[in-house]
């Protein structure tokens, strides 16, 4: 059976989802190999978050998937650090 899905990235989203306090804030990212793209697409939402959980691959699973230094190095451009 075919469906038609709307896509929208997490910053259209997020102002939907706010949380009781701003500093409540918790993003957790688990989409099989498109991790990069949800973080360019939440750079509003994830600089503003208090953490992110995000499940990383080390081994190559899907083709194109970032690698962990890839989501490393964007989530630090974003001001977080590994944990």
């Amino acid at each position: 059976e075919d469906r038609t899905v709307q896509i929208k990235v997490l910053d259209e989203v997020a102002p939907d989802l706010s949380p009781a306090r701003e500093d409540d804030l918790l993003v957790k990212i688990d989409v099989q190999g498109l991790e990069d793209r949800v973080i360019r697409g939440g750079r509003r939402t994830i600089g503003r978050t208090r953490a992110v959980v995000i499940e990383v691959n080390q081994a190559v699973l899907f083709e194109g998937q970032p690698t962990f230094r890839d989501i490393f190095l964007e989530l630090d451009a974003l001001g977080l650090a590994f944990h």
